[in-house]
């Protein structure tokens, strides 16, 4: 009771109420003798302390800091007294000072400010830790004022002003405060890796105690890489419920490749990393296990390795294949950082689907060959004898060299990848099929005679039976080797080749040959020559006049007629006979000489918008190449020699012209500018999507040319298909006339029509970058010769499509 009469006395003094009050203290004022004293000065004691007290807070608020300022609430009398009548003198003080703006609140400025005391609320002391640190980081923190209740003076904000802040009634927010600080504030996107870790630690350690039942779960507090690669924050509420996945690696040495990868794989299946930098942090903290627990059980972030993530990724490719190859090169390069074993890169390798040589995704397969560009077996047999066994045949976009996550992937490292673990075979090392192979019948070169007998070696070696359909192939077929044939199986008995005896020519093969005798053998060569002697041919022209010509026999006319040629023997009625006549194999059908072209690297541009009928050098193989001569003289067109209508007329069909090649595009207008008025081929474009835009392949129809004088009026929104001159080069410009035959906007007055229709449409809903984007548009045009219709300046003037502070207007 004394300290309270003592603290009564220096407020008494300092308001110059009584001026002896100096030699009072308890026990004078409470003696029975001193009753009239007693009860006046007990009834002036609360309004002299609290004006004294009001008054010395204030003059000191003006001349420093809060934190000079708190040591004077010290004075308060908080203490309870023995004696009743001083107990009331206290609850009297209370009550004044309850009811005055006398507790100072954090402002993070220089200018202190005070409210009463139950309209202030007090931080837990790690809060206050972290707002400190936070304003370090130069975090904004002005907002703490306005989430309904003053946050207390953080220098009064201590343990050691409990009793004066519970006397005075200054209570701890709610729990709720604190979910309203986060969502109101950039508390959470603003700070360093290390503070974003206390934070979530300030949550995890008191999460069932204060916040599991709050608002804090919709707070956006789970920082994630999104997929345009900047961080991105969710709640605890949409990781709960796995709308939004968030990860985190479950070993350190996983973390950078993991969120690398996450990246490369634009975060499918809706599966997102934390930051990388906050990952490694998290790594490294004592705290680690607390923050840990807590977003695995209570957040339900999900923590993976470099396996577990494989199969989700693999779960979540979805027939996207620019996605099923990065998943290849993931693989690779998983298991080359050791992050993966071999065992589990064969366990995904067995299950990952690969793009086949169709562009299709597929995992259904018995077994897998190479592509066919650059390999043995489409060398030899053409065409996947093996695709109606499950067999397929990788597409050249899995070995497609490229990036992944920074690390640099060739073609032959993805294709020796792929061999090992998903079993990609190739000639020899590929069982054949019980099928038959027509590809064999054709004349094989040099090099492929060698591979075939290669591959039955092998086929023996390994102790692999050669099945009947496929052996029967191989001893029907022909061996072309320079001027001559080599035959097999009954191919003397047939009589179908018309000029040479089939002998295999020792001098071209070299002594190689004769170390594959037991193979010639297993396919039928005969090795007596007496045997040859049977062979008997016909007569040519009997033959083209009275049969349908088989590949060999075709190739026979023409080696005769080079045969003649070469021996300066008349042709004339020869040719005559038989160049109208339709007996020459085309990639369209049977035609006459006269109607077909050899295809040679000038069609090449051709052959990709046209149905040219070439020479079939499939079915009549590379020697065909050989006899250009012999086809000339029959009235074969040999090279381009500006065969545009050619072009015209053998136009593929809409369905086939899609997505065409600058190049392709540009011989299409080469020949309409040669061809005058092409009715054919503008009926055919009009409706394609054969033109490389700014947002796609579109029809003509639906594209515009660029017009540097106008263009502006294209760029106000997007979704106007700008042909991109830049793909087809300047060149383009040049067929301006053909571009408009095929309904290409090239002219204003056509482009602003689309454009005044885009407008109506989208005035109600235009961003200020739209509205800008126009004014500068419409001052660019003010002046040319190019100007808006009527209706749509009448619609600019009377429609809202200007935003203001009141709405649209």
């Amino acid at each position: 009771m004394g300290f309270l009469i003592n603290r009564m006395h220096h407020f008494l003094h300092q308001g110059n109420i009584f001026k002896d009050a100096a030699t009072w203290n308890e026990s004078t004022l409470l003696k029975r003798d001193h009753a009239w004293k007693k009860t006046w000065i007990l009834d002036c004691v609360p309004s002299a302390f609290f004006n004294a007290f009001v008054s010395l807070v204030i003059t000191s608020s003006v001349n420093g800091p809060v934190s000079s300022l708190v040591p004077m609430f010290r004075f308060i009398p908080v203490d309870h007294s023995s004696h009743q009548e001083l107990n009331t003198v206290r609850q009297s003080l209370k009550a004044k000072l309850v009811e005055e703006s006398i507790v100072p609140i954090e402002t993070y400025s220089q200018q202190n400010v005070f409210y009463k005391p139950y309209e202030v609320g007090r931080l837990m002391p790690d809060f206050w830790r972290i707002l400190d640190q936070a304003r370090e980081q130069k975090v904004n923190l002005h907002n703490l004022q306005s989430l309904g209740k003053y946050i207390l003076s953080s220098s009064f904000d201590n343990e050691e002003y409990d009793d004066i802040l519970s006397f005075l009634g200054v209570e701890p927010v709610n729990n709720e405060w604190y979910a309203a600080c986060i969502q109101s504030s950039n508390l959470v996107a603003g700070v360093l890796k290390d503070l974003y870790l206390e934070i979530l630690l300030f949550f995890a350690s008191n999460w069932s105690s204060k916040f599991e039942c709050t608002n804090i779960k919709n707070v956006r507090l789970i920082k994630y890489v999104g997929v345009d690669r900047d961080e991105s924050l969710c709640s605890i509420y949409e990781c709960m419920n796995f709308s939004t996945v968030v990860s985190l690696s479950r070993d350190y040495l996983y973390v950078s490749w993991l969120s690398d990868s996450s990246r490369e794989f634009r975060c499918a299946g809706n599966r997102f990393f934390m930051p990388t930098c906050t990952q490694e942090a998290l790594f490294f903290s004592s705290k680690k296990v607390a923050i840990w627990n807590w977003l695995q059980v209570q957040v339900k972030v999900v923590f993976v390795n470099v396996y577990e993530y494989a199969i989700h990724i693999r779960n979540s490719l979805n027939n996207d294949r620019k996605l099923a190859v990065a998943f290849v090169r993931f693989l690779y390069h998983s298991l080359l950082k050791e992050h993966l074993s071999r065992g589990e890169t064969d366990d995904l390798c067995d299950i990952m689907p690969l793009i086949d040589n169709y562009g299709d995704l597929t995992t259904k397969r018995q077994g897998v060959i190479v592509p066919a560009n650059g390999s043995k077996w489409v060398e030899l047999i053409v065409s996947n004898p093996w695709r109606g066994v499950d067999y397929i045949e990788l597409g050249e976009e899995n070995l497609r060299p490229g990036y992944f996550a920074g690390e640099f992937t060739s073609g032959e490292q993805l294709l020796e990848f792929l061999k090992t673990h998903v079993g990609a075979s190739d000639i020899p090392d590929i069982s054949p099929p019980d099928a038959d192979i027509p590809a064999v019948a054709a004349p094989l070169t040099f090099q492929n005679v060698f591979l075939l007998l290669d591959w039955i070696r092998n086929l023996k070696y390994r102790g692999i039976r050669i099945l009947n359909r496929f052996l029967k192939s191989i001893k029907e077929a022909t061996i072309s080797v320079i001027h001559a044939y080599l035959f097999t199986g009954n191919h003397f008995a047939n009589g179908s080749v018309l000029v040479h005896i089939p002998l295999i020519d020792q001098k071209f093969y070299g002594d190689r040959i004769n170390d594959y005798k037991d193979e010639l053998k297993t396919i039928g060569v005969v090795f007596e020559y007496g045997e040859a002697c049977e062979y008997i041919g016909n007569h040519l022209m009997f033959v083209v006049e009275n049969s349908t010509l088989t590949r060999s026999q075709v190739l026979s006319v023409l080696n005769f007629i080079r045969f003649f040629k070469e021996n300066v023997l008349p042709l004339d009625k020869f040719i005559s006979r038989i160049k109208e006549r339709r007996w020459l194999r085309t990639s369209c059908s049977d035609r006459s000489p006269v109607e077909f072209v050899l295809f040679d690297p000038e069609w090449r541009l051709a052959s990709q918008i046209s149905d040219i009928p070439f020479i079939d050098t499939d079915y009549f193989g590379e020697e065909i190449l050989s006899l250009e001569e012999e086809l000339k003289s029959l009235g074969v067109l040999i090279g381009f020699n500006g065969s545009f209508k050619l072009v015209g007329d053998n136009l593929k069909s809409p369905s086939r012209l899609t997505s065409l090649t600058a190049e392709a595009v540009l011989l299409i207008l080469e020949c309409m500018h040669h061809l005058g008025s092409p009715t054919k081929l503008v009926e055919t474009l009009r409706g394609v999507k054969c033109f490389k835009t700014n947002i796609g392949y579109k029809s003509p129809g639906e594209c515009f040319l660029f017009n540097s004088e106008w263009a502006c009026m294209l760029q106000v929104f997007n979704g106007f298909p700008l042909i991109d001159h830049d793909f087809y080069g300047s060149i383009i410009f040049s067929y301006i006339n053909q571009l408009r035959q095929i309904g290409v906007k090239v002219d204003f007055e056509e482009a602003v029509k689309v454009f005044a229709h885009s407008f109506r449409q989208q005035a109600s809903s235009m961003t200020k970058e739209n509205v800008l984007s126009f004014l500068s548009c419409y001052r660019q045009l003010k002046g040319t010769p190019h100007k808006f219709p009527p209706d749509l300046k009448k619609f600019l003037r009377e429609e809202k499509w200007l935003r203001t502070r009141l709405g649209g207007v």
